[in-house]
């Protein structure tokens, strides 16, 4: 039991001091009621079409370039394989945020800075960033174990929620470049694409037609959720988009959003790191 206690101990204290910061915050803002009044909204002449554009190269330009490679990556070990289609994946990736901020920049007021790419109060957002992140995480871990009861009944007490599929690559292929690769597309290139996407365009363009921050922020999370492929991730990753589309929504800072899903993304993978290792000895 000692043993366990200290290995857990600094989670428990982490989740601890989230649970606290999430009640100051839930009495300071009247259960959350007053949390966004007065929120400016970000002045852009974005349309769905452009919202559309950018999903079609996110998406659909990797799906068919991968199946274009099918016949290549058919002949290579499983970990080549799946080096090519994510290197296809992160490609995809850049060109979409380039194509966001071509976007922005024609869209919106203030150009990136009305986006929320200023770096003036970088530093500022960083802490912060760290802040939500401590008080998200505990939110986070009771979605999780939630989900896991309800499959725990539905199918047997063996049920176990299944990894996202990057992080077991990390376990089946222990090489250096998939394990770079993995934390280039967790830490990097997704926070930057969703994030742009789904918080500075998609969040961004419904706040200029409702004003409702909640309402729209839930929708952002749900849509958010659901282009993920394991149903069972859905309702943490919807607690994570809601406390992600707060800070955007509060801070105005895009760099907030960005910098709190990376350092989730990064904990999950040091998560597994430390599987691997405790594993190994």
């Amino acid at each position: 039991m000692s043993d366990l206690i200290g290995v857990l101990g600094p989670e428990i204290m982490f989740c601890f001091s989230g649970v606290l910061l999430f009640a100051s915050w839930l009495l300071k803002t009247s259960l959350g009621r007053h949390a966004l009044r007065h929120t400016p909204v970000r002045r852009n002449a974005l349309t769905p079409a452009f919202l559309l554009v950018l999903l079609l190269v996110w998406q659909v330009l990797p799906s068919l370039l991968i199946w274009t490679l099918a016949g290549l990556t058919t002949t290579l070990p499983e970990w080549q394989a799946w080096i090519v289609r994510n290197s296809v994946m992160c490609l995809a990736s850049l060109l979409t945020i380039l194509l966001i901020l071509v976007v922005v920049w024609r869209t919106f007021v203030r150009g990136i800075k009305g986006f929320g790419l200023s770096v003036r109060r970088l530093h500022i957002d960083l802490a912060q960033s760290v802040v939500v992140l401590f008080t998200l995480l505990p939110l986070v871990l009771a979605a999780i174990a939630l989900t896991t009861y309800v499959g725990q009944q539905v199918d047997g007490p063996e049920y176990q929620m299944k990894q996202h599929e990057e992080l077991g690559v990390l376990i089946k292929h222990p090489q250096v470049i998939s394990r770079l690769l993995v934390l280039l597309l967790a830490v990097v290139v997704a926070p930057l694409v969703e994030e742009m996407l789904f918080r500075g365009i998609l969040q961004s363009m419904l706040r200029s037609y409702i004003d409702w921050p909640w309402l729209v922020i839930g929708a952002c999370s749900v849509l958010f959720a659901a282009v993920h492929p394991d149903m069972a991730h859905w309702p943490a990753l919807f607690v994570l988009s809601m406390g992600i589309g707060y800070a955007y929504e509060k801070s105005g800072s895009l760099w907030q959003a960005i910098f709190v899903h990376a350092l989730f993304n990064g904990y999950s993978v040091l998560s597994v790191y430390r599987e691997v290792y405790a594993g190994a000895t």
